[in-house]
């Protein structure tokens, strides 16, 4: 699990990111150069490959801690949704027939 970056001190934040560039040296440029903040470098940690560091970079360039926060959340893989049982098209495919039933048989008057 990756610490949440809005609760790190600057400190904690240069131990993550040292990590963090031992495993991606990608990262030193744009940080350097301005394109990522440490925070944002941290916040992207969960999603970031070898393979995709330089899109990530290009995709986060820039952006404010709360946008970074969304981007990351909208590649992270959600946990499915549970499956009702499909009670809800039972009910109607009963009522379906319950209605049919009762508008085919003879009402006495």
């Amino acid at each position: 699990m990756h610490p949440n970056p809005s609760s790190l001190d600057t400190r904690a934040l240069a131990t993550c990111l040292r990590a963090s560039a031992g495993e991606f040296p990608g990262l030193e440029a744009p940080l350097r150069d301005g394109r990522l903040s440490l925070t944002t470098a941290v916040t992207l940690r969960p999603v970031l490959t070898r393979e995709n560091l330089g899109e990530m970079v290009a995709r986060a360039a820039y952006k404010t801690d709360e946008e970074t926060r969304h981007l990351v959340a909208t590649l992270q893989p959600r946990p499915a949704e549970p499956r009702t049982g499909g009670s809800a098209l039972a009910g109607e495919s009963a009522l379906s027939v319950n209605t049919a039933a009762a508008s085919a048989s003879p009402r006495s008057g």
